[in-house]
């Protein structure tokens, strides 16, 4: 197997591991802890895990559903304007649009690998999408990681130990970083290969039009 080949699929792998990680982080608790009357509960963009401090008992249920069950008790503006519902939705939105991206690019990278023209597209496409990823991604790393280290005394207990979806989260980060430096390398070499190629082709057109004078 050729190199470039060797280095497409090594690309793809990296992105699916990726795209494989941010999944995992979406469907898991442990993003957001915090304590209120004995239970210690553990958010995530999805899913939602409440642990009794006395008998040690976990409920876990979605997001949706414990917003959905305020909703008899308050306005309607207020339930849609709630802290519940925009902290749903914010994280949704920085989490889902970085995979929707990554997975944008890994399209193109197999297309890439079979046609040309695909491949022509490749690294601008890559590069943009995996910017606005990077930039979701770390936002979000770095916000809950301070929310969680403020609130880490609170992961002792049950079934919220460490926040293992946070770390897998940012791993997701790293490497697609990773990736977006060699998108952003292999793009900037393709625009100097471009220019000496225009370069050339305006040498030889000089030349042929001395020799025809």
């Amino acid at each position: 197997m050729p190199l470039s080949q060797a280095l497409r699929f090594s690309s793809l792998g990296v992105l699916a591991i990726s795209v494989l990680f941010q999944v995992i982080a979406l469907c898991s608790p442990g993003w957001h802890v915090e304590e209120n009357d004995g239970q210690i509960t553990s958010t995530g963009p999805i899913m939602q895990t409440t642990c009794h401090k006395g008998n040690g008992t976990c409920t876990s249920r979605t997001v949706l559903e414990n917003i959905m069950s305020t909703r008899q008790d308050t306005y309607f503006t207020e339930w849609i304007f709630s802290m519940q519902m925009f902290h749903m939705i914010n994280t949704l939105i920085t989490i889902v649009v970085p995979i929707a991206f990554c997975l944008v690019v890994f399209i193109f990278h197999v297309f890439s690998i079979w046609n040309r023209k695909a491949g022509m597209y490749l690294y601008p496409v890559g590069t943009v999408s995996l910017a606005v990823a990077c930039t979701l991604q770390f936002s979000l790393t770095v916000t809950s990681a301070s929310m969680s280290s403020v609130q880490a005394h609170y992961l002792v207990y049950s079934n919220i130990q460490t926040p293992w979806s946070l770390v897998l989260y940012g791993l997701s980060s790293f490497f697609s970083l990773v990736m977006l430096v060699g998108y952003f390398t292999m793009l900037i070499q393709k625009i100097k290969l471009q220019a000496r190629v225009e370069n050339i082709q305006m040498e030889e057109n000089s030349m042929e039009e001395s020799l025809i004078k």
